[in-house]
């Protein structure tokens, strides 16, 4: 994905140290960050702590943190703290707003680019596909599908190649977007197993509970039609089992159901549990050591 131009100016409207995100006009994201200060971070692994700091969160991922002294850097190295710049917080702060508003912000003229790219050494696959199965707005929404969901549109020879595969079976975006996720399981699962042991830790669904949601999906639709009360009983159950798996240490919660299941699940969680990662059995790879460290029961 290209990202357009970041403009950077100043805004009378904000407070000395705070800094704001925008897309579109809009405000996406804000901080604070201390100019004449370093962030500290524990890992978990500090040996002297440091207690005269100004508590804060990292803002782009929400762990707890703390604004020192420049004067502090060597010792909080010293005793283990993750140190980082005040460039370097907004940056990443910055890369975070991207990755997960870049289905916003790739457009046509992008996808456009992008696919012009690839014909320069894929022509086959780009003249078999547009304009006689897709429309290059139709390949933007299977892209912004992807990205949604923070998928790698690297590949687009092989997401390309698919849709030509699929695109005169179905219009439906939805549809199409999941086969492409399929064809991209390698890539996909290889972003969530763990390093240390190898292995995808994930979250598994109560084989009656997994029964009573598939009933309840909207036919030739992503939705569920469950009761209120049942959907935000579901969504409390399913927060709790998040919030016991980063507990245990797993940073990234990853839901692993069956394949009708994701996209409504999906829909289902998006707003209220926007960190959950939901995966397909048919995006794990073969020889990949998947272990459930907990189950969501109604």
């Amino acid at each position: 994905l290209v990202i357009p131009t970041v403009r950077i100016r100043d805004d009378l409207h904000l407070k000395a140290n705070d800094y704001a995100v925008k897309l579109k006009g809009a405000t996406i994201a804000t901080g604070t960050v201390h100019p004449n200060s370093i962030m500290l971070i524990d890992p978990g692994t500090v040996i002297d702590p440091i207690t005269d700091g100004v508590p804060t969160k990292e803002p782009a991922f929400g762990v707890p943190a703390q604004w020192v002294s420049r004067s502090h850097r060597e010792r909080a190295e010293m005793a283990g703290y993750t140190v980082v710049d005040p460039s370097s917080v907004i940056t990443t702060h910055l890369a975070e707003v991207i990755k997960g508003h870049a289905s916003e912000i790739i457009t046509r003229q992008d996808t456009s680019a992008l696919i012009d790219h690839v014909k320069q050494g894929n022509s086959a696959v780009v003249e078999e596909l547009i304009p006689n199965l897709m429309t290059v707005g139709e390949i933007q929404k299977v892209l912004q599908h992807l990205l949604r969901e923070r998928i790698s549109i690297r590949d687009l020879v092989t997401i390309l190649e698919t849709l030509a595969d699929n695109a005169g079976r179905t219009k439906d975006v939805d549809m199409l977007g999941e086969w492409v996720r399929a064809t991209l399981a390698r890539s996909i699962c290889r972003q969530y197993v763990d390093e240390g042991s190898g292995a995808l830790q994930t979250l598994t669904l109560d084989p009656n509970l997994e029964q009573q949601l598939l009933e309840s999906i909207t036919p030739g639709m992503p939705n569920m039609a469950l009761e209120p009360s049942q959907a935000r009983q579901f969504v409390q159950n399913l927060g709790q089992q998040m919030e016991r798996m980063i507990a245990l240490g797993y940073q990234q919660p990853v839901l692993l159901c069956m394949s009708a299941l994701r996209l409504p699940l999906r829909r289902l969680t998006e707003r209220s549990l926007p960190n959950l990662v939901i995966l397909s059995y048919n995006e794990i790879v073969p020889n990949t050591e998947v272990r459930a460290v907990g189950a969501v029961t109604t």
